[in-house]
């Protein structure tokens, strides 16, 4: 299969005030998830120092899995802007974690949500891109422990 080229197909100059960026509306839907950065999540560390980097290069993954969406990876919705700041992202809310699926013993179809998990890998390598953390909590489930999606893309 070809990998699409994300400098060229996705990826642009990161600018907090650069009209490219899908804004969200005011009020948001209910069916929102508001991913909200935290400098406490990075401790110590030099990733802290570059911490608007990181959001900025999220937000440009998650501005290209717009543009290549794919059932099996999170629907990134829109950027929340508060005082001409990036402050958040919104993603299409999920019922929980494979994670949390798996503990509450809820049935999870052990041949779909491998297959699922795998289809939004192959997906994002397509596009030239790694996830790097993936893990079964950044794993969402819709209800009924059905098609898993890939959530998370901060080490992506």
């Amino acid at each position: 299969m070809e990998v699409i080229e994300v400098a060229d197909a996705c990826a642009g100059d990161s600018d907090v005030y650069d009209p490219r960026f899908t804004k969200a509306p005011e009020p948001l839907p209910n069916n929102v998830h508001i991913k909200r950065q935290s400098l406490l999540d990075y401790g110590d560390q030099v990733s802290t120092w570059k911490f608007t980097d990181l959001m900025l290069h999220e937000l440009d993954i998650c501005e290209c899995l717009a543009k290549h969406p794919h059932p099996n990876v999170a629907k990134y919705l829109e950027r929340l802007v508060e005082d001409g700041r990036m402050t958040a992202l919104c993603f299409r809310r999920y019922a929980r974690t494979l994670q949390e699926t798996v503990s509450s013993s809820e049935q999870v179809d052990t041949q779909a949500c491998p297959r699922g998990i795998q289809e939004g890998i192959k997906h994002l390598h397509q596009l030239g891109l790694v996830h790097n953390d993936l893990n079964p909590s950044n794993v969402m489930m819709h209800s009924h422990g059905s098609n898993p999606v890939i959530i998370d893309f901060d080490s992506c």
